[in-house]
């Protein structure tokens, strides 16, 4: 169920801090993309993987998570558009080490970045662990493994690897990852249950 001492960040494209499975857990938003504290989701992605990873739970209504007692920590690190640097993460990573996350979550194909590196081994001197998406190119990267982040693969309901999942040796765990309910920004009472990709795993 997780815990409530502790936030999860959430470094994406924002979260909707309104969504009813998600308003009541949102602490210290920030955007390290563009400055400032709006972290609202036109992308949409972010809000799925919050959900995904903390929606409350057991209330009746949308959707269950894994973590859904802790806290979420909204860090907006792209544009409207998606699009993200190895700063707008890296500063997001030092945000939320600083503001008591123990947990990051980056939703991005970002296991072969030594910038990225910098800024995980930084969170984990705090005491913290970083998940990363392994990537949806249904390739072997050919990365090497990085101590630094978790990076986590996608299966099907079968437990095999899904079709668009990459993989290769810098894999470190795989979940699931395909029809996956989670949260929908802008849409009252909003979920969805066919998402699917190494984002949400």
């Amino acid at each position: 169920q997780g815990a409530t001492t502790f936030p999860i960040a959430i470094l994406d494209t924002g979260v909707d801090i309104n969504q009813e499975d998600l308003k009541a857990k949102i602490v210290l938003p920030t955007n390290t993309y563009s400055g400032g504290t709006d972290v609202t989701d036109v992308y949409r992605h972010g809000t799925y993987v919050a959900g995904s990873a903390a929606a409350l739970s057991n209330n009746g209504i949308g959707v269950a998570a894994l973590a859904w007692k802790n806290p979420i920590m909204p860090i907006k690190i792209s544009s409207d558009s998606g699009y993200t640097n190895d700063v707008a993460i890296i500063n997001g990573l030092v945000y939320a080490a600083d503001h008591g996350a123990r947990v990051a979550n980056i939703s991005y194909a970002v296991s072969d970045s030594s910038a990225v590196a910098s800024g995980a081994q930084y969170f984990i001197s705090k005491g913290g662990l970083v998940t990363v998406s392994a990537g949806n190119y249904a390739v072997d990267e050919g990365i090497p493994d990085s101590p630094y982040m978790i990076s986590v693969s996608g299966t099907a309901d079968n437990d095999a690897k899904t079709d668009s999942s990459s993989y290769g040796n810098f894999v470190d765990v795989a979940a699931p990852g395909s029809y996956i309910c989670s949260t929908i920004p802008g849409v009252v009472n909003g979920y969805n249950c066919n998402s699917h990709g190494t984002s949400f795993a």
